[in-house]
């Protein structure tokens, strides 16, 4: 492999571990407050996957996807530099835009509560003459004929 090519796939995979770190710890944000369920469980390990995938279709474009072990330990040092010197300059900007996104989701979950009570108060008015399987009651009048 050339020089120069050599100097690109590093600096590709400083950059990779760099921008690695960025998404996670965007991702981890998004999800701090949340229990872990299986959906935080699928979107990590879909966001591992799609780094993997990126990586590798970069790497392919670059030298035909050969990887070497100092390779990975660029990629960890570009995680490590990310998280040592950057990561406190991002994590105000992370925090701001996760409360504005729950601040929107939280305004469609009241919308939605309130349509539903509409709905349901409106149901309940509507079955009052309805007995347990959707059939009317019979009227108990007599016929004095």
């Amino acid at each position: 492999m050339l020089l120069a090519t050599q100097l690109q796939v590093i600096l590709y995979h400083l950059l990779g571990g760099w921008l690695y770190g960025f998404g996670f710890s965007f991702l981890q944000v998004l999800l701090q407050y949340r229990q872990h369920t299986f959906l935080q469980f699928c979107c990590e390990i879909c966001y591992h996957v799609a780094v993997t995938i990126l990586l590798f279709i970069g790497l392919l474009q670059l030298n035909g996807a050969i990887t070497n072990f100092y390779l990975f330990l660029f990629f960890l040092l570009g995680t490590y530099v990310y998280y040592r010197f950057y990561y406190i300059l991002f994590f105000h900007w992370f925090t701001s835009l996760r409360r504005l996104i729950h601040m929107q989701i939280r305004k469609i979950v009241i919308a939605k509560s309130r349509m539903l009570g509409i709905i349901k108060k409106n149901t309940t008015v509507w079955k009052k003459g309805r007995r347990r399987h959707g059939r009317k009651k019979k009227s108990c009048t007599k016929n004095t004929s």
